[in-house]
């Protein structure tokens, strides 16, 4: 039994395409982050008293 799935066990054509992301998928990525980070910041700011 195969856990990777589709055909049989002996069939050798077991390729995989990679496709590398575009420039604006990879900006898109980079500004999630971004956020992701600022909100996280964000939060520890507003929990520590120091920070006011």
């Amino acid at each position: 039994m195969s856990l990777a799935g589709g055909g049989s066990a002996g069939a050798g054509d077991d390729r995989v395409t990679v496709v590398q992301p575009t420039a604006a998928g990879r900006a898109a990525a980079y500004l999630c982050f971004a956020l992701c980070a600022a909100a996280v910041l964000f939060g520890i700011w507003l929990i520590v008293p120091q920070f006011h």
